[in-house]
């Protein structure tokens, strides 16, 4: 079992993302580090944006002498291969507008062998 948290202020960041270009989903990604994301547009039309919120020590860029070796903290904590998986915006609408969320300080998401659940 494995669980993807970000601050509430990444969440804040990828959900206002979402809110401004209309989309009804956002996502999670294992690769290049581990991230929730958001895209819109396309590169070959020059209109492709997103928002891209990285899981702490999962960061290609951040300081590896405080957080470690990026691909090594992400191969811990969500196993070698590589995966993607969607969510509908309603689990960040959630988070945020419920009140059983409100003194939450970090939007998490639990990975388990046979399904995947928003953290309450």
């Amino acid at each position: 079992m494995a669980t993807a948290s970000i601050t509430r202020k990444q969440a804040k960041a990828l959900y206002d993302f979402c809110q401004e270009n209309k989309q009804g989903e956002f996502g999670f990604a294992k690769d290049h580090g581990a991230y929730f994301y958001a895209t819109t547009g396309n590169q070959e039309d020059g209109n492709f944006s997103n928002s891209i919120q990285y899981i702490k020590g999962c960061d290609p860029e951040q300081d590896e002498t405080k957080l470690g070796d990026w691909y090594d903290n992400a191969r811990e904590k969500f196993g070698g291969d590589d995966f993607g998986e969607s969510f509908p915006i309603e689990w960040l609408h959630v988070f945020f507008t419920n009140e059983h969320f409100s003194n939450k300080r970090t939007f998490s998401v639990r990975f388990n062998k046979n399904s995947i659940s928003l953290v309450s």
